[in-house]
């Protein structure tokens, strides 16, 4: 039986449309509204809030070491964002390059311990196609960093004083979702939504490769009641090396063993769509038994979303699509485009027909829930380590 966790709300006044990419730093919790276009951060010390509009939807950001900066990869590209004006400085890459694909869009990504930006792409359509998202992982490669200077403001035009290369890792996904690495960095776990399972792969921090020939399942959420018609969104992990998982449409986080399988632990969340999951500090009601309440890193945050419940449809195969892939193979691991099919017959399988509600009734549910939208925090008997900074 899984342990069970309660949450509250943080910050009642914030409803985002699409809360996501949360991370704790300097005593500050930083996440983006992507469809709000909207950049937050929120210093429980001093009750600060800040809400900033953006130029362009920013998939996620991460702490960097240039001052005064974020990296973020936005609708189509990866750049520098100024946290208190919005203002985005596109990052063009001296080497790899980031494919031209239509209808798609960065959306999650977090730094490796070794300060690569990684982050991946989704397809916008509706009903989703399988074959559009990419991962990308973007290196800062003239060795340099800025870390010196932390704390300083910084004048625009770091970015042409850079170097920059990209790399595609992983291509022919559906909507590259939550990814984190165990405490040596070896290990990357990675989360492709459409596939309903967290992926365990070899990673080796020196070079930024990934070990895709010998990739493995890890957790596989289509053998577990309890996310029956939700899908795998963003997720960290903990100092036991357990998986912390947001389930949009589900109404919860989920803690996951990525050694058995195991669902461990559950933190209901009173609203439909949980899109994230970062380790923080805040003082709240520790739980029951728990000696290590005020451990550092030891609170959970929790992004949610404000948007309806959409409709199953019912596709037979003349409602299915194949995408032809102009890069196909290029990378080890990738799937041909009859492999992709077969990947797309098999997620049509897995994904529940329909919902259990009327689509009406549902879409109701989703926009009047009182805090969809919200930050929410729980006290969990574990913690979590310190963000991972890109290098620059």
């Amino acid at each position: 039986m899984p342990a069970s966790y309660n949450c509250e709300v943080l910050l009642s006044d914030v409803q985002c449309k699409l809360g996501e990419s949360p991370f704790w730093h300097n005593d500050t919790l930083y996440w983006v509204d992507i469809h709000g276009k909207e950049l937050h951060h929120y210093c429980p010390k001093t009750k600060k809030h800040v809400q900033c509009p953006t130029e362009t939807q920013l998939g996620c950001i991460v702490p960097c070491t240039v001052p005064g900066r974020l990296a973020t990869a936005t609708d189509d590209y990866f750049g520098l964002v100024d946290p208190t004006t919005g203002q985005v400085e596109k990052i063009t890459p001296n080497s790899g390059e980031i494919e031209a694909v239509e209808e798609s869009r960065f959306n999650d990504g977090k730094c490796d311990p070794a300060g690569r930006f990684l982050a991946g792409t989704m397809g916008t359509a509706k009903p989703r196609v399988s074959g559009l998202g990419r991962l990308y992982s973007l290196t800062c490669v003239d060795g340099s960093s800025s870390s010196s200077s932390e704390g300083k403001d910084v004048e625009a035009g770091v970015v042409e004083a850079k170097q920059f290369g990209v790399t595609k890792l992983l291509s022919n996904l559906t909507v590259s979702n939550g990814l984190c690495w165990n405490e040596k960095g070896d290990t990357l776990y990675y989360i492709d939504t459409y596939d309903y399972k967290v992926m365990q792969y070899g990673y080796n921090l020196g070079s930024g490769e990934i070990d895709v020939e010998n990739g493995k399942c890890c957790v596989d959420f289509t053998k577990h009641d309890e996310c029956k018609g939700a899908g795998p969104d963003g997720m960290t992990i903990d100092k036991d090396g357990m998986l912390w998982v947001a389930m949009f449409r589900g109404s919860k986080v989920t803690r996951w063993d990525p050694q058995t399988g195991e669902l461990i632990g559950i933190v209901e969340v009173p609203v439909p769509h949980v899109t994230s999951v970062c380790f923080g500090d805040l003082p709240i009601t520790p739980v029951e038994g728990d000696s290590g309440a005020d451990a550092a890193l030891s609170t959970l945050f929790i992004t949610t979303a404000k948007l309806p419940i959409p409709q199953r449809r019912k596709r037979g195969k003349k409602g299915k699509k194949n995408v032809n892939q102009a890069t196909q193979n290029e990378n080890p691991g990738e799937a041909s485009n009859s492999e992709t099919q077969e990947k797309q017959d098999q997620n049509q399988n897995a994904q529940p027909e329909e919902e259990s509600r009327g689509s009406h009734q549902a879409e109701i549910d989703a926009n009047t829930a009182p805090n969809a939208g919200c930050i929410f925090v729980a006290k969990v008997p574990t913690s979590g380590f310190p963000v991972d900074v890109m290098k620059i």
